[in-house]
């Protein structure tokens, strides 16, 4: 009997595991040129004496070796160190990658994969044949999750953390070297009544797999975030997950994410517990001396002291030179620089106008978008005299309309970055005629660090903390995840 499933005409096998909903569907997402991933892998799969002699003498350049060498030797006492700390760790890793390329060569192919290949999907002529194939698929999803485990262990000693900027980068490292060894793994058969070799399609399996490795990073990340204590799931954090899950997976959509911690939260938070906490901020909208009030009024008060001194440094650059000068600082040189612009932008438009006007009569030298395209088209025409049979210097005419094109596309780019900056000011800051603040951002900030203001935004924010809540304890499905994002938004905003 065959211990290799076999192609024919039975029932098709169905996969029993589907992909989640939201599936990551791209390794997380890595920053170049520098391709820091390959750096991680190093990090991850090599011992730390290799990583220091690869830093100093092997990827060094020629100059660099010798002094190298004794940074090598000066570090080398703690690469050691961290060898005897983390080297069964690494080798464990190394071991967990082999062990998993392997499982899933042996595996057979799944039916979206065969799909793919264009190939038929399994069948199996025996039950034993088809047990046989499922103990193999059962058995590379176990070395994933082994080497899932052993990854994490690698990077929590290399104090990297779930919610780390550089988290991504290091699951981008993993699943590139799983890539890459599978890529320089010699054939792998499976013995039986006949030998197979089964790499041939091993590249479509990997993939398969490394979707999987990073659907276990996904809900790693949401359950993560979802697994603390009530009391930290706040607005501010709740969008901050959302952001740096988004970076890791940008082709994810936002509300899929959004989606899947709030089922999280829902999970390992009830709705007593979630009503418990909304009821205790709308206590403290209600009563100024509650200890949530109070922290939430502080709160506020350094994030407007912080915003109010940005808004000051970008004001007074807007003002002020360097040496503090008044009415120097970059709007006047904006305008500086502007002004200069357009005196050579006019300049050339006289020169380019005269030179024409001298032999064609009845041109508006005001009107400059008309007789530009007059002159233009005068040249289109191959003419060499005007047409009142004055003669005109062709080639000079040229390059005075190059020049005017040039100096006028200069003026525009200066002319849009004052407006741009003028703008950006008025939004800033708006003083009266004497010299007094009466608007903007800066002046709105002021106004809300006055107790009453302060007072104001303290309740506001207790309320917008009970209905946020609130809105976690929806129970949201397939159709309703949309508009629940956007009553979310409502809340918290963008």
């Amino acid at each position: 009997m065959s211990t290799t499933p076999t192609v024919g005409n039975n029932n098709p096998v169905t996969q029993p595991v589907t992909q989640p909903v939201t599936q990551p569907v791209t390794q997380p997402a890595t920053t170049t040129p520098a391709d820091p991933a390959t750096v991680a892998v190093n990090k991850l799969f090599l011992s730390n004496v290799q990583n220091l002699w690869d830093k100093y003498i092997t990827n060094a350049t020629w100059y660099e070796k010798i002094p190298g060498i004794f940074q090598y030797l000066w570090n080398k006492g703690e690469a050691v160190r961290l060898d005897e700390a983390h080297g069964a760790t690494i080798a464990e890793l190394n071991t967990a990658r082999a062990a998993l390329v392997e499982a899933v060569a042996q595996r057979g192919l799944t039916d979206s994969e065969a799909t793919k290949l264009g190939v038929p999907k399994l069948k199996f002529s025996t039950a034993f044949d088809q047990n046989v194939y499922t103990q193999a698929k059962v058995d590379a999803e176990n070395k994933l999750t082994a080497f899932y485990d052993v990854f994490k262990k690698r990077v929590a000693q290399l104090n990297i953390k779930a919610g780390d900027d550089n988290y991504g980068v290091y699951a981008a490292a993993a699943t590139k070297a799983v890539v890459d060894f599978s890529k320089n793994t010699g054939e792998i058969y499976r013995v039986g009544a006949q030998t197979i070799n089964v790499t041939a399609n091993l590249s479509h399996k990997i993939e398969t797999t490394v979707k999987d490795f990073n659907t276990k990073i996904f809900f790693d990340m949401v359950k993560d975030y979802a697994d603390q204590p009530i009391d930290k799931i706040t607005i501010d954090g709740f969008k901050q997950k959302v952001a740096i899950i988004k970076g890791f997976f940008k082709e994810n959509d936002t509300v899929d994410i959004e989606w899947e911690l709030r089922k999280a939260i829902k999970s390992k938070h009830d709705s007593k517990a979630l009503t418990e906490r909304k009821n205790l901020f709308l206590g403290a909208a209600a009563n100024t001396t509650d200890p949530l009030y109070l922290a939430g009024r502080d709160s506020i008060e350094v994030k407007l002291n912080a915003e109010k001194t940005a808004l000051e440094v970008e004001d007074k650059a807007f003002r002020f030179a360097q040496d503090g000068t008044k009415d120097k600082g970059s709007l006047h040189e904006a305008w500086k620089v502007r002004s200069e612009a357009e005196v050579e932008m006019n300049k050339a438009w006289t020169a380019l106008f005269v030179a024409f006007q001298a032999t064609t009569n009845g041109l508006d030298q005001n009107n400059k978008d008309a007789t530009l395209r007059a002159i233009i088209a005068f040249l289109g025409t191959g003419a060499t005299t005007t047409t009142n049979g004055g003669p005109v210097n062709v080639a000079r005419l040229n390059t005075l309309v190059t020049d005017y094109q040039a100096r006028a596309a200069t003026f525009k780019q200066k002319d849009e970055a004052h407006a741009a900056l003028v703008k950006r000011f008025n939004e800033v800051a708006v003083y009266d005629n004497n010299g007094n603040l009466t608007g903007g951002k800066l002046g709105q900030v002021n106004a809300n660090l006055q107790t009453a203001g302060l007072d104001r935004l303290a309740v506001d924010e207790m309320q917008k903390n009970a209905r946020f809540l609130d809105e976690l304890n929806i129970t949201v499905g397939e159709i309703s995840k949309t508009p629940r994002s956007v009553a979310l938004h409502a809340i918290i905003g963008e």
